[in-house]
């Protein structure tokens, strides 16, 4: 949603929301549920879920929280790596 064009009419796939708070209660749904869980983190989907995360922030414009998930999702890499 974040990477469509500004000139898309979202009223044409009628959403009930605007794509910025879609986008926030999606992330903090995530941020809740699945970066919190640290045995869902220390797996290969968890390290793809925090760096969709910290793109999600990027589009945002919240490079800082960007940066935190991505630093997070190289901390978890290489406790992966170290577990093999």
């Amino acid at each position: 949603m974040q990477q469509l064009p500004s000139t898309f009419d979202f009223g044409s796939i009628q959403m009930s929301y605007s794509v910025k708070d879609l986008v926030e209660e999606y992330t903090s749904t995530v941020t809740s549920l699945v970066t919190s869980d640290e045995e869902i983190t220390a797996s290969i989907e968890g390290l793809e879920c925090l760096a969709l995360l910290g793109k999600i922030y990027l589009n945002a414009g919240k490079p800082r929280r960007a940066w935190l998930s991505f630093r997070r999702a190289m901390n978890m890499a290489e406790i992966i790596v170290l577990e093999f």
